[in-house]
């Protein structure tokens, strides 16, 4: 799929910063999809910002992200409480997005961005790229636009996620 038509059809999502961060949901995820994803996100992240911790239910703490192989992992296993974090320079097939901030969920992980001028249509491709990773390694993965879009906002988003996946595998 071009650039040009998911840009063409869902740029109003993207292009005008209105002070909202939408949230892009990959849900009905397994365990070890939540673990893999993370483990995928914090890989092709440039930087997760700094001061970015999740809360140890073992240590009654808060812990930096990255003092741990796999965060996500003590999520899963109810060792630790969800958590989010500001991934920088997240990058996909060389196009850098701009900083996108990650929810870590037992059985999801959630996007959110600000919208605005650095968005642009192969961007907005990438993104999606960054999307057909996570259903490539969860299979069981489903793609959404938060639940607070009107249902013909998220119906569009839906239906350009579905053309893109289809695009994708016909490659």
């Amino acid at each position: 799929m071009e650039p040009d038509q998911l840009w063409k059809e869902l740029h109003y999502l993207f292009d005008t910063d209105d002070g909202s961060l939408p949230e892009i949901w990959i849900v009905n995820l397994s365990k070890e999809g939540v673990v893999a994803i993370f483990s995928y996100l914090q890989k092709a992240c440039r930087t997760i910002a700094g001061g970015s911790v999740f809360w140890s239910l073992e240590d009654q703490q808060e812990r930096p992200i990255n003092s741990v192989p796999n965060a996500a992992d003590l999520v899963v296993q109810d060792r630790a409480e969800s958590f989010h974090f500001l991934c920088q320079g997240l990058t996909y097939e060389g196009t850098v997005l701009p900083d996108i901030g990650v929810f870590v969920f037992g059985d999801q992980i959630a996007l959110d961005y600000r919208m605005g001028k650095e968005w642009n249509a192969v961007k907005l491709r990438a993104l999606f790229g960054i999307l057909k990773e996570a259903k490539r390694i969860d299979s069981r993965a489903r793609i959404s636009i938060e639940s607070y879009a009107s249902p013909q906002v998220r119906k569009q988003f839906e239906t350009m996620w579905r053309k893109f996946s289809q695009a994708a595998n016909d490659v």
